[in-house]
């Protein structure tokens, strides 16, 4: 397993961004394939990040590989809740993630945990237009699923993603709720990132399901 632990100190700063272009979200029924881990995608992330910071983790290198599997585990969170909260993401991209990026120019699917009320994070599913959408005189928006899942210190959810070749993210959360999002791309770079707090994601594994 490989082992990465991100500090970021006061006066560091990370920042993270992502996008979505075309996307449409609808309820999904759960699948019957399981998860098969690829030798040697297996990590350990420790995010650990300091207020007013954010610590990014990318994975570029996505050839044969089209699932992911996590424990996600909540160690610290911030007392705010507007602002710089504490947000934990899953972000997939149509391009290849940076350590930094300055502007949500790229389309995306976004798995986050956040603040929304103090010590309490709630689970969402984002779809982001592209920067360009955006700004277009028909002005896409971004759209917002919120799931059942909450998360407070020292607690974890188990999540399973998958992504087919320019169709279909699906999203598994605890091995119950289910959410799928319609892409019109393919996917090639999937990071993971904290705002504001500390998580342990251990392990996360990248595969394919099978049945």
């Amino acid at each position: 397993m490989k082992r990465t632990a991100l500090y970021l100190a006061a006066g560091s700063f990370l920042l993270l961004v992502g996008a979505l272009c075309g996307a449409h979200s609808s309820p999904a029924q759960s699948s019957a394939q399981s998860f098969v881990r690829t030798p040697g995608q297996s990590f350990f992330l420790d995010l650990d990040t300091a207020y007013g910071n954010s610590s990014r983790w990318s994975h570029n290198d996505l050839q044969g590989i089209t699932a992911l599997r996590a424990n996600v585990k909540v160690l610290r969170l911030s007392e705010q809740t507007v602002g710089w909260v504490s947000r934990f993401s899953f972000m997939l991209q149509g391009k290849q993630a940076t350590d930094t990026q300055e502007a949500l120019d790229d389309s995306a699917v976004e798995v986050r945990l956040m603040t929304k009320k103090p010590k309490l994070m709630l689970l969402s599913v984002l779809t982001w237009p592209s920067k360009a959408d955006r700004l277009s005189p028909t002005g896409k928006s971004v759209e917002e699923k919120q799931l059942q899942k909450t998360l407070g210190e020292n607690e974890s959810v188990s999540m399973e993603i998958s992504w087919a070749p320019a169709g279909t993210v699906t999203i598994k959360v605890d091995g119950a709720e289910t959410y799928q999002v319609k892409i019109p791309w393919t996917v090639k770079s999937v990071s993971a990132s904290m705002t504001n707090g500390e998580v342990e994601v251990d392990p996360l594994e990248f595969g394919n399901l099978k049945k």
